[in-house]
């Protein structure tokens, strides 16, 4: 029923005026953000509500502004108070997916390194902890900017791209002084399986909408680093290169990855 109130929602959403869609638009992105622990019906069902009260008052020849008010964010807000969390099953599937596409991607982050990544069990299970207050983190800065009113795009391509590479980053430096007493290595072809299990987890949830339309960005760049993933391993075998270059070759790709994502986002907000 959520998914089928969310399409309602999208399709309704066609029918409004390039203004009256912007409006309705960040309601729905700031929802959508805040919808992690709450329930996703409930919430699905209000931004519905909002679409057929807009299309309706767009009927009548009103503007969004004028039949919602200027301050959307604090109808936003409001809809929030009143919708109730999610259940503790649910809390616990979502954190437990969040930390196992962390997992996937802290793998491919292992191999990109060397033919042969050596696993460190403590560091993951370290990552249980620090995964879901980045997590958090990165959902609240990226709900602020939904109303920021003066945007940078520079600054934007930080936060949506460096960031979490920085984290990944963090992580990997914390996981030098942890013990190794655990430490087992995965090499071909076990290795390249993994990768590409991640990158078919990655697009059966994009196809999906696993977990509302939000994540839906998260599962593509998830897919594509693990094409990066594959590239490097590509090299490793077909190749002399060394592992410095192939290290740096995929970090160029990454790199274009951000850009690219970010300038898709930019057209498709222009639309």
């Amino acid at each position: 029923m959520s998914k089928n109130y969310r399409e309602q929602a999208n399709q309704l959403a066609e029918q409004l005026t390039p203004k009256n869609k912007a409006f309705f638009g960040k309601i729905q992105q700031y929802l959508g953000l805040s919808s992690i622990f709450l329930d996703e019906e409930k919430l699905n069902e209000q931004i519905y509500q909002i679409a057929v009260d807009l299309v309706e008052a767009q009927s009548h020849g009103e503007r969004a502004e004028e039949f919602f008010g200027q301050d959307s964010q604090a109808i936003a807000d409001e809809l929030l108070k009143n919708t109730p969390p999610s259940s503790w099953k649910s809390r616990f599937k979502l954190v437990t997916f969040i930390v196992a596409i962390f997992w996937l991607a802290f793998m491919i982050t292992d191999f990109g390194g060397s033919k042969v990544a050596t696993i460190n069990p403590l560091f993951y299970a370290m990552s249980i902890i620090i995964v879901p207050i980045y997590v958090g983190l990165f959902i609240q800065m990226t709900k602020k900017s939904v109303y920021q009113k003066v945007k940078n795009k520079y600054l934007d391509m930080f936060k949506y791209g460096m960031l979490p590479m920085i984290f990944l980053g963090i992580s990997g430096y914390i996981a030098t002084f942890l013990p190794n007493t655990w430490n087992f290595t995965i090499s071909f072809p076990y290795n390249v399986l993994i990768i590409g299990l991640f990158i078919v987890i990655m697009l059966i949830c994009d196809i999906s909408s696993r977990f509302g339309e939000g994540w839906r960005g998260l599962y593509r760049i998830g897919a594509l680093v693990g094409c990066c993933g594959l590239v490097q391993q590509a090299l490793y075998y077909f190749t002399n290169w060394s592992e410095e270059k192939i290290t740096l070759i995929g970090l160029a790709l990454i790199g274009v990855i951000v850009v690219g994502v970010v300038k898709y986002l930019e057209k498709k907000e222009a639309r």
